[in-house]
């Protein structure tokens, strides 16, 4: 699904999305605010592998691609 059809499905209106959609990598702030979770509940989906996320070998933060946040929004809803 396009990424503009998707992000009108989930929230029509709304600039911090717009915003949001401007960066090729988001932070987990930004995810749960995306998904209106919280920040706990984007790492116990981490945790149990539930979300696609990133992190890098030697350690350090999680982060997450738009597009595969998206998409795993779309296959949970068909």
């Amino acid at each position: 699904m396009p990424r503009s059809t998707m992000k009108e499905k989930i929230n029509p209106s709304s600039n911090e999305e717009e915003l949001l959609f401007d960066k090729r990598i988001w932070t987990i702030e930004e995810v749960a605010t995306f998904l209106n979770l919280s920040v706990k509940t984007i790492y116990n989906k981490t945790s149990r592998r539930e979300i696609p996320y990133r992190k890098p070998k030697r350690g350090g933060r999680l982060y997450f691609l738009p597009d595969e946040i998206l998409n795993w929004i779309d296959d949970g809803l068909r």
